[in-house]
């Protein structure tokens, strides 16, 4: 009879990856644990998965218990056959967790001498030691030490399989910055992510952007660029995109693929335009929702630049949707928030009629995930004005938009009074729409679209809080629109034509699916997110 170790090396390594893949705790999977007592095949099996991911605890109260012993496993083997040392669990380390905290309340650590030099050449030699560590999330907070800033990335720069670096900043906040934070030496970078909303304004582009931009410099192979700057006070500068390419050779420029930015001005100069020539998704946000994109689209548009994903949560501009109308071919997923957040309504209205009127149409045919969320009520909103267009979408497989408070009986509860204006284009649409009778345009567009598998329904706030110091009125307004679509959508009764759609329809933590109850009826049924055990049956599988 053949026993579980008699099984070759592959199906054990098999075995081992589904086993790990449950639930885990200090980042070391559970499960494989007990397979280490064994027998020593099954501990070679396992290690590997084991130690694939570690975090590391510097703060001098976690020290003693349990990061210094942990270090001195990671890199303390001897050989049985050689009698000699080697590198021991630490071949097995490829993502590594970074994190000063301490396990107890208390206030901000300082070094005081009780951390030792003892302990600062094991964590230096722990690192220099995972030849085979290819990530590092490293997070920054007041209870970081200088001299870690100043050896760690000397430390990352001589790893030869180190290629993603991400450092954040705690909730700690960070008050300052070290003297000494050698980023510029860091190379042979792949991605590159720097999540700064915990860290401080003043000095991000001396002692962050700019030393990164000669690492920039370093890593001709860059593939992904994530860069979350601080969140601004009222009257300190925003930080630059340029700032952080400014350092990067135009003769040799990058080949990006996936850049997303957050918080930073995105104006740039035109000769750094071919570092943006290869990038197939892009992800822009301004938390205040007012800032200027600059000539980062026209910028996209003179370099020819063809995007698979786009996502903006920022205010939509003619600029955006001029590039759009220009390369929107590729384009699979987009995704628009923040619309009408400092424009007039009349101008906001403007720009999304520019949109729903020239550029989506162009977009329509190739379109896998749309979302639509403005930030204020007006033609943005999805409604009986754009409801055409929506509906060409034939690709589309996921879609999210924002009813009017008032639109939302019209838009989804059963009514006769709409039929005429929602015939008026049913004709041009490949997949028929129901239109005798009691018809809903909204959800007759949604069950009509032949591939679509998940509508979202959100809310807008309304103009008349724009400007407002309090976001009571705001939070009230958008219970309101949510809990009447909720109302709309218990209260429908579905076609029978929509008896097997899989469509799936959500907004504020529930969800709809068509099903048929016990009478034979149809209807909407709801389901909480939190409700796992909660099974919706489709109606034709009753």
């Amino acid at each position: 009879m053949i026993g579980l170790i008699d099984l070759p090396t592959e199906t054990l390594q098999t075995i081992a990856h589904e086993v790990g893949a449950g639930s885990w705790s200090n980042n070391i999977p559970q499960q494989l644990t007990p397979f280490r007592t064994v027998c020593k095949l099954l501990n070679s099996i396992v290690e590997p998965f084991l130690f694939s991911e570690i975090a590391l605890n510097t703060h001098p109260g976690a020290l003693s218990t349990t990061t210094i012993p942990f270090c001195k496993a990671l890199c303390n083997r001897t050989d049985s056959a050689s009698g000699e040392a080697n590198n021991g669990l630490a071949i097995h380390v490829r993502n590594l967790k970074l994190r000063t905290y301490s396990t107890r309340p208390q206030g901000p650590c300082t070094d005081d001498g009780t951390v030792s030099e003892s302990w600062q050449e094991l964590l230096i030699h722990t690192l220099s030691s995972l030849i085979n560590l290819r990530k590092i999330v490293w997070v920054l907070s007041q209870d970081t030490p200088d001299w870690m800033y100043a050896q760690i990335p000397l430390v990352l720069s001589k790893l030869p399989s180190f290629s993603v670096f991400e450092v954040n900043g705690d909730q700690g906040w960070l008050q300052s910055y070290p003297n000494l934070f050698p980023l510029d030496r860091l190379k042979n970078l792949q991605t590159l992510v720097i999540k700064a909303d915990n860290l401080p304004n003043s000095g991000f582009d001396s002692c962050i952007l700019r030393p990164l931009s000669i690492a920039l410099k370093n890593s001709p192979a860059l593939q992904e660029l994530e860069i979350n700057g601080p969140q601004p006070k009222m009257g300190e500068p925003t930080h630059s995109l340029h700032d952080l390419l400014e350092n990067v050779t135009t003769t040799a420029p990058l080949k990006i693929t996936k850049l997303s930015v957050q918080n930073l001005n995105m104006d740039i100069d035109p000769a750094f335009s071919s570092h943006l020539k290869c990038l197939t998704c892009v992800d822009v946000m301004n938390w205040r929702r007012n800032g200027k994109t600059g000539n980062f689209w026209t910028m996209l548009q003179k370099g020819n630049v063809c995007l698979e994903d786009l996502r903006v949560d920022s205010e939509i501009d003619g600029t955006l949707l001029k590039y759009l109308q220009e390369f929107h071919s590729g384009l699979k997923s987009l995704r628009l928030s923040g619309a009408a957040s400092s424009f007039t309504d009349a101008e906001s209205d403007e720009v999304a009629g520019l949109f729903y009127g020239s550029v989506l149409p162009k977009l329509a045919g190739n379109l896998h995930q749309l979302s639509v969320n403005p930030s204020y009520e007006g033609d943005w909103c999805f409604g009986l004005h754009n409801i055409e267009v929506f509906s060409k979408c034939l690709n589309l497989e996921h879609l999210n938009v924002c009813l009017k408070l008032r639109e939302v009986d019209d838009l989804i509860v059963s009514t006769t009074l709409l039929v005429d204006s929602f015939v008026a284009f049913t004709d041009a649409i490949t997949t028929p729409m129901l239109t005798a009778g009691k018809q809903i345009p909204l959800l007759n567009m949604a069950h009509s679209l032949p591939k679509l598998r998940g509508l979202s329904l959100s809310s807008a706030d309304t103009t008349s809080n724009r400007g407002a110091t309090c976001g009571n009125s705001s939070m009230s307004y958008h219970h309101n629109i949510m809990e009447k679509i909720h109302e709309a959508l218990r209260n429908t009764t579905p076609a029978e034509a929509h008896a097997n759609s899989a469509l799936r329809i959500s907004g504020f933590m529930r969800s709809y699916s068509v099903c048929r109850e016990e009478d034979g009826s149809l209807k909407y049924r709801e389901s909480s997110w939190f409700n796992g055990d909660i099974k919706v049956v489709p109606a034709g599988q009753n």
